[in-house]
């Protein structure tokens, strides 16, 4: 096994985030445990992720592409979006789970996919 030189962040979705889906999507309801049972994860630097204060840094410049993404993995009608401008909003929505270390568990090289 080989360390990758790469952090990982988590969203784990609140209740403000659920209501959304259900209210966007009210004949398929999700529940809060449904929803965080499979989270997408995000790779950033290790430098990042180094404390408490450094993900709350790295996030203060980035939660609005990370917002957008999650928003979009749901619906892709931006117009039924809220507003992602608000770090504030944010963090109502998604609680923050990060790991400084990761493991790649195989040999075969990791393939990059641009969506």
């Amino acid at each position: 096994m080989n360390s990758v030189n790469r952090a990982v962040l988590i969203l784990n979705y609140k209740d403000p985030a659920i209501e959304w889906i259900n209210q966007v999507f009210p004949e398929f309801p999700v529940l809060l445990q449904e929803v965080n049972k499979d989270r997408t994860a995000y790779l950033t630097s290790n430098k990042a992720a180094e404390t408490e204060e450094s993900i709350n840094k790295w996030l203060k410049k980035n939660f609005k592409s990370l917002f957008e993404e999650e928003l979009a993995s749901w619906c892709t009608d931006t117009d039924l979006w809220p507003s992602t401008s608000s770090f504030k909003t944010f963090n109502s929505w998604f609680s923050i789970e990060y790991h400084s270390v990761v493991f790649d568990t195989l040999q075969n090289p990791i393939v990059r996919e641009t969506f």
